[in-house]
């Protein structure tokens, strides 16, 4: 065979297979995106600030989107989810409590089943504002999730539209892929690192 026979033959095997894998769709990923339905993982863009420090805006992050990631959520994983507030648009966010879990913020501290929960993530200087400081007791619906935003003063997220259907969550953010901060200054302690 000439070589130009077997390159041709091996693009075409690699086209079919490519294909073939998403039309069967192995991860289960509600999505038409090529590289989650192939690969069960996407990069996202942090739209905004709400998840400063940890997601810094205009950074990008990996999200797995496979239907593992989304069926075993846990408290203060990150999600990527259609937005209930903005129709069409996706949006980031901390799991704050799950389904059949009550949850409340008194004077300051989150409570999920009347326990306290450690939030190191969030920066006391941007939790000041009474609507970061105060939620009334809510108990997640079955087959929903509450989340929050790590910069509670200036996150729009559950405790002003409600839960988030398990419908529309996309997956689970895990790896910090660009940081544009990091480029620029050449500090690089963001970029290439799993996300706390």
């Amino acid at each position: 065979m000439k070589p130009r026979t077997i390159v041709i033959g091996f693009i075409a095997a690699m086209a079919l297979g490519l294909g073939a894998t998403y039309v069967l769709n192995p991860f289960g990923v509600p999505s038409r995106d090529p590289r989650a339905r192939i690969a069960g993982h996407t990069p996202y863009r942090i739209p905004s600030a709400a998840m400063a420090p940890t997601l810094q805006p205009a950074s990008v992050h990996f999200v797995d989107m496979t239907s593992a990631a989304r069926e075993e959520l846990r408290p203060t994983e990150i999600v990527v989810y259609d937005s209930p507030a903005m129709p069409g648009r996706a949006a980031v966010s901390r799991v704050a409590a799950r389904a059949r879990d009550s949850i409340e913020i008194r004077e300051g501290v989150l409570l999920v089943n009347d326990e306290p929960v450690s939030e190191p993530y969030v920066d006391a200087a941007n939790a000041r504002l009474d609507r970061s400081r105060t939620l009334a007791r809510l108990r997640v619906p079955e087959g929903h999730v509450f989340v929050m935003g790590d910069n509670r003063d200036n996150s729009l997220d559950g405790r002003y539209w409600g839960f988030v259907p398990d419908t529309h969550l996309r997956g689970k953010a895990f790896f910090i892929w660009f940081n544009w901060e990091d480029v620029s200054s050449f500090a690089f302690k963001r970029v290439f690192r799993g996300i706390q």
